[in-house]
C-alpha cells in the first residue's frame, strides 16, 4: 500500500463527472432525432405539402431543443443541488491502493473495493472514474490527485482486465 492521498470532491467536479457519464447517451439521442428529423423533411419535401409531417418533424424539433435546454440549463442545476444535498460526497477522502484493490476513507465510513470487481473506467480532464455497477462510480479528481497516481490508478484498472475506456467488463 501507498501513502495517503487525501481529496475532497468539489460541486465543479462532480458536474464534470456528472457530465462525463452522460455525454455518450446525450450524443445517441440527439444523433437519433436529428436521423429521424432529416428523414421526416425529407419525406415532407418528397410527398409534397403534407402538414402531418411537418407537426412530426416540428415536434421532433421541439424535442431536441428541450434535450438541448436540459443538457445545458437544467442539468447542471439539478447536480448542483444533488451535490449540496449529500454531505457524504462533500466529505474528505483518504485513499490508498495497491495492484489488487484500492480504499477509501470517509468521516462517515471506510470502503474497500478489488479493482477486479470494477465493470468500467472513464475520464475526462477533470476526473478518472472507476465503476463497480453501470450507475456507480467512484470519482477521483485530476487537480487534486498527482498524475502519476492517477497514472497509476489507470494502470491497476487495465490490468485487471478492463483495456478500453468506458467499455463493459464482459
Amino acid at each position: 500500500m501507498m501513502e495517503p492521498v487525501t481529496y475532497q470532491i468539489s460541486e465543479s467536479e462532480y458536474i464534470s463527472f456528472w457530465r462525463l457519464v452522460s455525454d455518450k447517451p446525450f450524443k445517441w439521442v440527439m444523433t437519433f432525432l436529428g436521423i429521424y428529423l432529416l428523414a421526416v423533411i425529407g419525406i415532407h419535401f418528397l410527398v409534397a405539402t403534407s402538414y402531418i409531417l411537418l407537426g412530426i418533424a416540428v415536434g421532433v424539433a421541439l424535442v431536441m431543443l428541450i434535450a438541448v435546454i436540459q443538457r445545458y440549463g437544467g442539468g447542471p442545476r439539478l447536480i448542483k443541488a444533488t451535490y449540496h444535498e449529500d454531505a457524504a460526497i462533500q466529505e474528505e477522502i483518504s485513499l490508498t491502493f495497491d495492484e489488487q484493490s484500492f480504499s477509501r476513507v470517509f468521516a462517515s465510513g471506510a470502503l474497500t473495493s478489488k479493482w477486479a470487481d470494477m465493470v468500467k473506467w472513464h475520464e475526462n480532464d477533470e476526473v478518472f472514474a472507476v465503476f463497480p455497477n453501470r450507475q456507480l462510480g467512484h470519482i477521483f479528481p485530476k487537480a487534486q490527485i498527482d498524475p502519476e497516481i492517477i497514472g497509476a490508478i489507470r494502470s491497476n484498472v487495465i490490468n485487471s482486465g478492463l483495456p478500453v475506456q468506458n467499455r463493459l467488463r464482459k
